[in-house]
């Protein structure tokens, strides 16, 4: 798919137009995702929050049926936040919305005024080698910018399987991303957790869980793999801001 970098102009049009939903969950079937990463301006973090309450209001008041996360960073520059919106298909973005449109004017008004940068991306859900349905409201999300896709993807399977077959689940949420410059991240993993505490656990890391499934010899060719096909990797955590999202179920 063409990179593409969207402006914060944009990020106006997706939230005048949004007919789609967060993925935070595991799906068996591939979902289509928008990712937005947005910067708001220092000191208008209240109003921002303020607007975007308003917005959902809105959305809510005119039988919307779009579905979204909020989420802040926690670590890092301060004034991000990040808003994920889902389809069952591409072509999703083509049907009307008229609560968008009636919803229109709360997103000029109250909502781009204080963002001082948004950047927009596309992705997919890659259900085979993510968990099932967890909870949790903190993230640690890893990006993943790759050199090789074919050795990266068959270095996570074969960890998420290691992981599998030791936890009884896959641990993340995988999405592989679309858009971008040439900075930017090819694939993310979010691992969910219901409190900060369960960081304090010794629960045994991927490496070690790779280990113990398929001896030294093989993890270290899967290590090798993963590594070598990588040209760099970061990680965030974020908050989900349940007062500024709605999911179906919530």
């Amino acid at each position: 798919m063409k990179k593409k970098l969207l402006t914060a102009a944009t990020s106006a049009a997706l939230l005048l137009s949004a007919s789609i939903a967060l993925a935070d969950d595991h799906e068996e079937e591939t979902m289509k995702l928008t990712m937005g990463d947005i910067k708001v301006k220092v000191g208008h973090g209240g109003e921002f929050r303020s607007g975007l309450a308003a917005w959902k209001e809105c959305q809510m008041e005119n039988d919307g049926t779009s579905q979204w996360s909020t989420f802040e960073r926690q670590d890092g520059e301060s004034g991000h936040y990040y808003v994920n919106f889902r389809m069952s298909k591409w072509g999703d973005m083509d049907e009307d919305n008229p609560a968008g449109e009636a919803c229109g004017p709360v997103v000029q008004e109250q909502i781009m005024p204080h963002i001082e940068s948004s950047s927009w991306r596309w992705a997919e859900s890659m259900p085979e080698i993510s968990k099932d349905e967890g909870t949790g409201n903190i993230f640690l999300v890893y990006y993943f910018r790759v050199s090789d896709g074919m050795a990266f993807n068959d270095a996570v399977k074969q960890m998420s399987d290691a992981v599998a077959a030791i936890e009884g689940d896959q641990g993340a949420y995988w999405y592989e991303l679309y858009g971008g410059d040439e900075h930017a991240a090819d694939y993310i993993a979010a691992v969910p957790f219901e409190s900060y505490s369960e960081w304090d656990s010794d629960d045994p890391g991927v490496w070690e869980m790779v280990n113990e499934h398929y001896g030294e010899e093989k993890a270290g060719e899967i290590r090798s793999m993963f590594r070598d096909s990588l040209d760099a990797g970061w990680d965030y955590t974020y908050e989900r801001i349940d007062e500024l999202s709605h999911i179906a179920e919530d």
